[in-house]
Protein backbone atom coordinates (compact mmCIF):
# COMPACT_ATOMS: atom_id res chain seq x y z
CA UNK A 1 0.00 0.00 0.00
CA UNK A 2 1.02 3.59 -0.60
CA UNK A 3 -0.32 6.90 0.66
CA UNK A 4 -0.74 9.65 -1.89
CA UNK A 5 -0.91 13.26 -0.73
CA UNK A 6 -2.52 15.72 -3.09
CA UNK A 7 -5.49 17.83 -3.89
CA UNK A 8 -8.38 17.95 -6.29
CA UNK A 9 -8.52 21.08 -8.42
CA UNK A 10 -10.92 22.34 -11.05
CA UNK A 11 -9.49 23.99 -14.15
CA UNK A 12 -11.46 24.89 -17.28
CA UNK A 13 -14.39 22.84 -16.03
CA UNK A 14 -12.29 19.70 -15.62
CA UNK A 15 -11.23 17.93 -12.44
CA UNK A 16 -7.50 17.42 -11.97
CA UNK A 17 -5.66 15.56 -9.25
CA UNK A 18 -2.35 17.05 -8.24
CA UNK A 19 -0.19 14.76 -6.10
CA UNK A 20 2.48 16.25 -3.88
CA UNK A 21 3.95 13.13 -2.35
CA UNK A 22 3.71 9.33 -2.55
CA UNK A 23 5.06 7.20 0.26
CA UNK A 24 5.01 3.56 1.27
CA UNK A 25 2.64 2.63 4.12
CA UNK A 26 4.75 0.93 6.79
CA UNK A 27 2.21 0.95 9.63
CA UNK A 28 -0.95 -0.90 8.69
CA UNK A 29 -2.89 1.03 11.34
CA UNK A 30 -2.78 3.83 8.79
CA UNK A 31 -5.17 1.84 6.59
CA UNK A 32 -7.74 1.66 9.41
CA UNK A 33 -7.16 5.35 10.14
CA UNK A 34 -7.87 6.16 6.49
CA UNK A 35 -11.22 4.39 6.75
CA UNK A 36 -12.15 6.35 9.90
CA UNK A 37 -10.99 9.60 8.32
CA UNK A 38 -13.10 8.92 5.20
CA UNK A 39 -16.17 8.33 7.39
CA UNK A 40 -15.48 11.53 9.34
CA UNK A 41 -15.12 13.63 6.19
CA UNK A 42 -18.20 12.06 4.60
CA UNK A 43 -20.36 12.73 7.68
CA UNK A 44 -19.03 16.26 8.03
CA UNK A 45 -19.71 17.06 4.37
CA UNK A 46 -23.13 15.37 4.12
CA UNK A 47 -24.59 16.14 7.56
CA UNK A 48 -22.66 19.24 8.51
CA UNK A 49 -20.57 19.80 11.61
CA UNK A 50 -21.32 17.49 14.51
CA UNK A 51 -23.53 18.66 17.37
CA UNK A 52 -21.84 20.17 20.39
CA UNK A 53 -21.89 18.04 23.54
CA UNK A 54 -24.74 18.93 25.84
CA UNK A 55 -27.00 20.10 23.01
CA UNK A 56 -29.69 17.95 21.44
CA UNK A 57 -28.84 15.07 23.75
CA UNK A 58 -25.37 14.54 22.29
CA UNK A 59 -23.43 12.76 25.00
CA UNK A 60 -20.54 10.38 24.92
CA UNK A 61 -16.92 10.10 23.92
CA UNK A 62 -14.63 12.68 25.38
CA UNK A 63 -17.13 14.23 27.76
CA UNK A 64 -15.26 15.84 30.59
CA UNK A 65 -11.93 15.38 28.81
CA UNK A 66 -10.86 18.92 29.62
CA UNK A 67 -10.04 19.59 25.97
CA UNK A 68 -10.98 23.09 24.77
CA UNK A 69 -13.23 21.85 21.97
CA UNK A 70 -16.34 19.96 23.00
CA UNK A 71 -17.43 18.70 19.59
CA UNK A 72 -18.42 15.05 19.35
CA UNK A 73 -15.97 14.57 16.48
CA UNK A 74 -13.11 16.50 18.09
CA UNK A 75 -13.40 15.26 21.66
CA UNK A 76 -10.17 13.30 21.62
CA UNK A 77 -11.43 10.31 19.66
CA UNK A 78 -9.41 8.38 17.12
CA UNK A 79 -10.21 10.72 14.24
CA UNK A 80 -11.33 14.10 15.58
CA UNK A 81 -8.67 14.32 18.25
CA UNK A 82 -5.97 14.11 15.59
CA UNK A 83 -4.69 17.62 15.25
CA UNK A 84 -6.48 20.11 13.02
CA UNK A 85 -9.34 17.87 11.98
CA UNK A 86 -11.33 18.69 15.08
CA UNK A 87 -10.49 22.36 15.24
CA UNK A 88 -8.02 22.22 18.12
CA UNK A 89 -4.25 21.74 18.33
CA UNK A 90 -4.34 18.51 20.28
CA UNK A 91 -1.52 16.19 19.27
CA UNK A 92 0.51 18.84 17.45
CA UNK A 93 4.02 19.99 18.27
CA UNK A 94 4.49 23.60 19.40
CA UNK A 95 5.76 24.72 15.98
CA UNK A 96 2.86 23.00 14.18
CA UNK A 97 0.37 24.65 16.53
CA UNK A 98 2.12 28.04 16.14
CA UNK A 99 1.88 27.88 12.35
CA UNK A 100 -1.81 26.98 12.49
CA UNK A 101 -2.39 29.79 15.00
CA UNK A 102 -0.73 32.33 12.67
CA UNK A 103 -2.93 31.20 9.78
CA UNK A 104 -6.18 31.15 11.76
CA UNK A 105 -5.43 34.57 13.29
CA UNK A 106 -5.13 36.07 9.79
CA UNK A 107 -8.17 37.48 8.00
CA UNK A 108 -9.85 34.70 5.99
CA UNK A 109 -9.53 34.86 2.25
CA UNK A 110 -9.51 32.55 -0.72
CA UNK A 111 -5.84 33.24 -1.46
CA UNK A 112 -4.66 32.02 1.94
CA UNK A 113 -1.54 33.26 3.69
CA UNK A 114 1.88 33.52 2.07
CA UNK A 115 4.47 31.20 3.63
CA UNK A 116 6.93 34.14 3.80
CA UNK A 117 4.46 35.97 6.06
CA UNK A 118 4.25 32.94 8.35
CA UNK A 119 8.06 32.86 8.55
CA UNK A 120 8.12 36.59 9.29
CA UNK A 121 5.56 36.31 12.10
CA UNK A 122 7.45 33.42 13.70
CA UNK A 123 10.92 34.98 13.34
CA UNK A 124 12.91 34.52 16.52
CA UNK A 125 10.78 31.60 17.69
CA UNK A 126 11.66 29.04 15.01
CA UNK A 127 14.26 28.84 12.21
CA UNK A 128 13.00 29.57 8.69
CA UNK A 129 13.92 26.14 7.32
CA UNK A 130 12.10 24.41 10.20
CA UNK A 131 8.98 26.48 9.47
CA UNK A 132 9.15 25.52 5.78
CA UNK A 133 9.54 21.81 6.63
CA UNK A 134 6.67 21.98 9.10
CA UNK A 135 4.39 23.72 6.60
CA UNK A 136 5.15 20.92 4.13
CA UNK A 137 4.34 18.33 6.82
CA UNK A 138 1.06 20.10 7.66
CA UNK A 139 0.13 20.06 3.95
CA UNK A 140 0.97 16.36 3.63
CA UNK A 141 -1.06 15.52 6.74
CA UNK A 142 -4.09 17.48 5.56
CA UNK A 143 -4.00 20.37 8.02
CA UNK A 144 -3.13 22.90 5.29
CA UNK A 145 -3.57 23.13 1.54
CA UNK A 146 -2.04 25.29 -1.20
CA UNK A 147 -4.33 27.96 -2.60
CA UNK A 148 -3.34 30.26 -5.47
CA UNK A 149 0.21 28.88 -5.78
CA UNK A 150 2.80 26.81 -3.95
CA UNK A 151 3.67 29.78 -1.69
CA UNK A 152 0.18 30.37 -0.25
CA UNK A 153 -1.55 28.08 2.24
CA UNK A 154 -4.86 27.92 4.09
CA UNK A 155 -6.00 25.82 7.02
CA UNK A 156 -8.40 23.01 6.19
CA UNK A 157 -10.37 23.89 9.33
CA UNK A 158 -11.11 27.43 8.10
CA UNK A 159 -13.93 28.38 5.79
CA UNK A 160 -13.66 31.27 3.41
Amino acid sequence: YVRVYGELRFFNGKRNVSSHKVRLVTDHNEIAYHGMEAIYVHLNKTRGPPPVLGQHGAQGAGQGSGVGSSSVYSSGGAVGGYGGMGGNNQGLTPIQAAILDVITASPPGSEGLEIAVIKQRLTGRYPSNQIADTVEWLICEGHLYNTIDENHVQSTSMSG
